[in-house]
This record gives structure tokens, sequence and C-alpha cells, in this order.
């Protein structure tokens, strides 16, 4: 992300920035609830990182558009 964030438009950044930080929470509190013991914090975790499926569709329907690939 970092080596192409001079392609990417405002709402591409936005994406990308929201997903990472969503996927980082959700594997900071898998991790620590791993090492804890603490089962529901672990699996609060692996609910987060499943939920994450419509963020990384909105970015991928941002980038076709970005491309115009319903034009090709």
């Amino acid at each position: 992300m970092i080596e192409h964030r001079i392609f990417m438009n405002d709402d591409l950044r936005k994406k990308f920035g929201a997903v990472d930080e969503s996927l980082s929470t959700a594997l900071k509190g898998y991790s620590i609830g791993k090492d804890a013991k603490d089962r529901g914090l672990e699996r609060s975790g692996q609910q987060k990182v499943s939920r994450l499926d419509e963020m990384v569709n909105e970015v991928e329907r941002a980038i076709q558009k970005r491309l115009r690939c319903d034009e090709a």
C-alpha cells in the first residue's frame, strides 16, 4: 500500500486505512486473548476478522471504479 499510495485518491486511502486499522485491532485482540487464555477476547478477534470481508469488498469496488474496469 505504501509503495502504491501515490496512485490512490483520498477515498481509496481512507478505505485501505479503515481495513488496516480494523485488522490490526482484531489481531491484537485475538493475540492478547490467546496469550491470556481469554476465550471471549480471542473469539471477538476472530469475529472481527471475519467481518472484514465487506470492507475488503468496498476497497475492491473502489479500485475497480478508479481503474474504470466497467469501461473495458
